[in-house]
């Protein structure tokens, strides 16, 4: 699915890490490892705004099973 966005994965990382890279955004994803959390990874997205952060959820969210869940938007000061 990444790939088909145009995401690389520049390190081999493991089952309870991801770090995916493209030109305009990175995702960095994490899960604590408690049985409770298994199965869930908790992504955080950086990009050039949040428009085109919210045109990539839309698109995973169409394009797989995942559940998006936006809790939080922060927008840096430039």
């Amino acid at each position: 699915m990444m790939s088909g966005l145009g995401f690389t994965s520049p390190i081999t990382t493991g089952p309870f890490c991801r770090l995916y890279e493209r030109a305009d955004m990175t995702l960095v994803a994490e899960s604590t490892v408690k049985p409770e959390n298994l199965g869930i990874l908790i992504y955080r997205v950086g990009g050039p705004s949040v428009a085109s952060i919210r045109r990539l959820l839309g698109e995973i969210g169409r394009g797989t099973t995942l559940q998006i869940d936006a809790d939080r938007w922060a927008t840096r000061s430039r």
